[in-house]
């Protein structure tokens, strides 16, 4: 069928042959191929390379120009390495349809110990990039746990710089700018995290710290000043007396609190209906922590009956070391002085009230 082919050179009639620049096989030195016009052919051959669109490869595949693989939905492109132990340890990318008419983007896979592929990256069409999710609904989409690192050294840090620009500005010096570094403490173990924002003049400064000693603000390093603790809780007040504590029948004991570093506020509403064998000064007892610094407040709302001193104003006297406080009360140019329960002859006794102390 057709012309027997002879010699090293194809007539012009058979244009749609390739040619060898040499008679030698394809090994050795680079071998160019070409059509039977001896125009150059987009693929050339090399001591253990392998160009397309080039003819002087340098690696074990190199592709100059556009590449598409496969022509099906999901394209596979497999990357081989030999690993120490002689085994193939390999990864690929895949090209998958992502919606619509166009819509693609590509998942790189990795494979672990077990020899199972797992979906480490997604890029979808939207250019979202995804780790640890195959769904990624951001800009960049972190599903799982994150570690952000820097080189080792007593004085490195790890940084997370996030970067927004304004409305009047892309990419330029005005770039609304945070931050997120974790400090070494000067020891083996302990470790500081600042957050960052940019101020007015484009220069970042610390807003908040947290290190061992807690929570401190705007640059702030002083142990003494680091918020440490912060609360909310309920407790249930009682009435008591200095010397023996009455029998009561409660009409209200409610208690809450908030505790802020040191700063203890609490709330009581505690009423009762009748009391029996009361002894020494009326007391509050119940708080939620020990009190730390002795003080003085007004107590809001009191009702007692039969008080020494009129006006009356009433106030708690808050001791240190101890969780109570006791009820004194002074009238109009008159001394304190404490209320005992012989005062309280009626059975209704309600105090209402907000103190603060400190512990």
């Amino acid at each position: 069928m057709g012309t027997t082919l002879t010699g090293t050179t194809p007539a012009t009639t058979y244009d749609s042959l390739i040619k060898v620049t040499d008679n030698g096989p394809l090994s050795g030195t680079a071998k160019y191929l070409s059509d039977g016009l001896g125009n150059d052919s987009a693929l050339a051959l090399s001591t253990g390379n392998i160009g397309i669109g080039t003819s002087s490869p340098s690696e074990k595949l190199e592709v100059d120009g556009n590449v598409q693989i496969g022509t099906t939905t999901d394209a596979k492109l497999y990357m081989l390495s030999t690993g120490g132990n002689g085994n193939n340890e390999r990864f690929y990318i895949e090209g998958y349809a992502d919606g619509g008419t166009y819509g693609g983007g590509f998942k790189l896979y990795t494979r672990d110990d077990s020899n199972i592929f797992n979906n480490a990256v997604t890029v979808n069409r939207n250019g979202n990039v995804g780790i640890g999710t195959s769904s990624p609904s951001e800009v960049l989409h972190i599903k799982g746990n994150q570690r952000i690192s820097a080189l080792t050294g007593a004085s490195v840090t790890a940084v997370l710089d996030l970067y927004g620009n304004n409305s009047n500005t892309y990419g330029g010096s005005n770039v609304v700018r945070s931050r997120i570094q974790s400090l070494t403490a000067g020891d083996a173990f302990s470790s500081i995290l600042t957050f960052s924002t940019n101020d007015s003049s484009n220069v970042l400064q610390e807003r908040v710290r947290i290190d061992a000693n807690g929570l401190t603000f705007n640059g702030d390093t002083a142990a003494a000043n680091a918020l440490d603790d912060y609360e909310e809780g309920t407790f249930t007040p009682t009435f008591a007396g200095s010397t023996t504590n009455p029998t009561v029948t409660y009409a209200a004991q409610l208690g809450r609190y908030t505790k802020i570093g040191r700063q203890v506020t609490a709330s009581i509403e505690l009423g009762i209906s009748a009391n029996t064998g009361g002894v020494g000064t009326i007391q509050v007892a119940g708080l939620p922590f020990t009190v730390g610094i002795r003080s003085y407040m007004c107590v809001a709302t009191f009702n007692i009956d039969n008080t020494t001193a009129t006006p009356i104003s009433i106030f708690a006297e808050i001791a240190a070391g101890g969780t109570n406080f006791a009820l004194l009360q002074t009238g109009d140019n008159a001394s304190w002085a404490n209320m005992d329960w012989t005062q309280a002859t009626s059975s209704v006794i309600y105090v209402n009230c907000t103190i603060t102390y400190f512990v």
